[in-house]
């Protein structure tokens, strides 16, 4: 079984897809950044299966728990809130009908086993179309971010598409559903509507000037109160288009991915899984498994890799809006 995530992670590096998606090692350790998008993903679902903002506010707020304990977590808290709530203010369903949320899928195409899992499938009342909906957050949602997601450029939107006109007979368009993120955490209060630029005064001591600068900064309900205006007031932070591509272009895309599961069984046949090391760094971080190759560890005593007989944890059809609020 392959899923886009593990082709991914196949072409970025063999030897990491060995790691994780044959013997099983998984990374345990806590990104703020996908927990952030955990989240807001959580948050999405629950609108698209009609929960009221106050019910889905509390269930972001207890899910993850443990991660907000910290100042940072707080702060990563205030973010999601922000985004979830202005998701809620800007769109409504009263022009949708949900046909399925987190629905995972299983597809053979040309005797290759894909899966996966959907954000949101959904028709347009109006016209009666199908779209396949995905979820995206991005600090810079520009035009070349948009450029590559046509033309069947984005191989997972192809192979979803394809998953759905299989599993419905019924061809579906591809709805992109974009939050911008917020780029910083708590800053200086505004003065004049200007972020204001400390200086140090003459005579002024090093702790003294360290005071002043921390009791100009923003209080956390403050940050707060400014993302959920920001977020809340015009909707500029929440773009939608719809993806499109040529029939001869969503072929090309799904050719491209049975060739790359071609070089996965081939690698698995030969037990061959060479290194990439261009992509040891990636992310702002070091590669999980970089000491594991370099011979400086092994995954038993790293501390942070896992053995897990689920090689495929994303897909886990466990039901999570029965859970109370």
């Amino acid at each position: 079984m392959l899923t886009q995530s593990s082709l991914n992670l196949y072409r970025a590096c063999p030897r990491r897809f060995r790691w994780r998606y044959v013997d099983g090692w998984r990374d345990t350790t806590l990104y703020p950044e996908l927990e952030v998008g955990t989240l807001v993903h959580l948050g999405l679902e629950l609108f698209w299966t009609g929960h009221s903002w106050s019910d889905t506010r509390r269930k972001l707020i207890n899910d993850r728990v443990a991660f907000f304990h910290s100042g940072e977590g707080l702060v990563r808290l205030a973010q999601i809130l922000a985004y979830v709530e202005g998701y809620y203010k800007t769109y409504s369903l009263d022009d949708w009908e949900t046909l399925g949320v987190e629905e995972v899928f299983d597809v053979e195409i040309q005797g290759v086993k894909f899966s996966g899992k959907l954000d949101a499938r959904a028709r347009r009342k109006s016209d009666g179309r199908q779209f396949l909906i995905e979820h995206k957050t991005s600090a810079n949602p520009n035009e070349n971010y948009w450029r590559k997601l046509a033309n069947g450029m984005d191989a997972q939107l192809v192979l979803y598409s394809e998953a759905v006109r299989i599993m419905t007979g019924e061809e579906c368009s591809i709805l992109y559903d974009v939050i911008t993120k917020h780029k910083s955490g708590p800053t200086y209060r505004l003065v004049d509507g200007k972020v204001p630029k400390p200086r140090k005064r003459k005579k002024e001591t090093d702790e003294d000037f360290s005071q002043r600068k921390a009791d100009m900064m923003e209080t956390l309900e403050e940050y707060q109160q400014r993302l959920a205006q920001s977020y809340g007031s015009t909707g500029e932070n929440y773009l939608r288009r719809i993806i499109t591509c040529t029939a001869q272009e969503h072929q090309d895309a799904l050719d491209d991915l049975l060739f790359i599961a071609r070089q996965v069984e081939a690698s698995k046949k030969e037990d061959r899984f060479p290194r990439s090391s261009s992509n040891c760094y990636s992310y702002g971080r070091m590669c999980e498994y970089f000491n594991i190759c370099t011979g400086a560890d092994t995954p038993e005593l790293s501390g942070h890799l896992n053995k897990e007989k689920d090689l495929h944890p994303e897909l886990n059809t466990k039901e999570k809006l029965d859970e109370p609020f």
